[in-house]
């Protein structure tokens, strides 16, 4: 051991071990069977060693395990009671005015005003608090609220309070119910307020739901606007209709005595107003684009007394009506007929005339009116 002097510093077991085998070659019987001993010693030491640690490393693991497996148990009961409690009803008195609601209404909405204001038994928003994550919302926002909250958690049925419009609120928890905002909103003044209290309650959906929103008074404004349009045009329309129903096609002639077999010749036209679209030839007159007509015949004439006296409408040729003379004899008499017909592109109407029981003359100034 002398002629073999150890190194200043072995830098692991393995460099120790080897160093021992090597400098064991050197030894004696004595020191071999003594260093044999020594290493068995150690061998047991290091074995117990060993197992020692590794039974304590068992333990911790097991302990470790125990705590997790019970960490996730609390965590799935804590669960369990908030999406319970989320369901309870709940009182908020927002202004002077009392609203009955349910927890899961409002949190429906994420990092909305009512995610601190309800978490009651929360954590705190720093470790040197012990209150609740409410009573500290409420502290950040203590100009909004009147009230302390008592050190226990809201219970179900605890009115919490809320320093704002009451009136307004009606329509946050409608949007909170419902997703939107569907009961009117009556004016400007009540608008700009529930533009406020979204920016408030931190519901930015519903502020961008109001942007376009129009209020009572302003849908009321643009339903008037469109019914006096309305009634405008149809003011117009029924001007134009009553223009056009005065104001109608109409021709005015007149004949002497001149007949053929029977029907007058209208020769002279005595005054027109429009365009009634008919044609004279002869003692026909042709309609030259179709329409509806309304013709009015005044004939005089000497009568016999005649029965079979009277003067008629032919449309084509074929009668369509007639005014049959009176019973005064010798007396000059005056037919009148009126009637309405239609007439299409090419056909022609005329007048016909029957004295004495044959075709015959009238006297003079006998009169067709003609409108279209």
């Amino acid at each position: 051991l002398e002629s073999n002097s150890a190194p200043d510093t072995f830098y692991s077991l393995t460099d120790f071990t080897i160093y021992l085998i090597f400098a064991a070659s050197f030894w004696p019987k004595n020191v071999k069977t003594s260093m044999a001993a020594s290493l068995n010693s150690f061998k047991s030491q290091l074995d117990e060693l060993i197992s020692g640690t590794l039974e304590e490393r068992c333990r911790e693991l097991d302990e470790r395990e125990r705590n997790v497996q019970k960490r996730e148990e609390t965590i799935t009961s804590v669960f369990e009671s908030l999406k319970h409690a989320t369901h309870e009803g709940i009182s908020i008195v927002v202004g002077n005015t009392v609203y009955n609601t349910t927890r899961a209404i409002l949190l429906s909405k994420s990092d909305s005003f009512f995610q601190g204001f309800l978490h009651a038994g929360a954590k705190p928003l720093s470790g040197s608090s012990s209150k609740p994550l409410s009573q500290q919302w409420l502290m950040l926002c203590k100009e909004h609220s009147q009230e302390e909250l008592n050190d226990d958690n809201s219970s179900s049925d605890e009115k919490l309070f809320i320093a704002r419009d009451g009136e307004i609120f009606h329509y946050v928890l409608e949007y909170l119910t419902y997703g939107d905002v569907f009961s009117p909103i009556p004016d400007k003044g009540t608008l700009c307020k529930l533009k406020k209290d979204a920016e408030f309650y931190r519901l930015p959906e519903l502020s961008r739901l109001l942007e376009d929103k129009p209020t009572s008074e302003e849908t009321l404004t643009a339903s008037i606007q469109k019914a006096t349009e309305r009634a405008e045009a149809a003011a117009a329309n029924a001007e134009e209709v009553l223009k056009s129903q005065l104001v109608r096609d109409i021709s005015h002639y007149s004949c002497s005595s001149v007949m053929t077999s029977g029907y007058k010749i209208w020769d002279q036209l005595l005054c027109k107003l429009g365009d009634v679209q008919l044609t004279l030839e002869g003692d026909n007159l042709i309609a030259e684009a179709g329409g509806t007509y309304r013709v009015v015949v005044k004939v005089n004439g000497a009568s016999s007394g005649a029965n079979s006296d009277h003067i008629a409408i032919h449309v084509v040729k074929k009668e369509l009506s007639r005014a049959l003379v009176g019973s005064n004899s010798g007396y000059q008499n005056s037919f009148h007929l009126e009637d309405v017909f239609t007439l299409e592109p090419g056909e022609f109407f005329s007048v016909y005339q029957q004295i004495n029981g044959k075709s015959a003359c009238g006297r003079q100034n006998n009169t067709l009116i003609v409108e279209k």
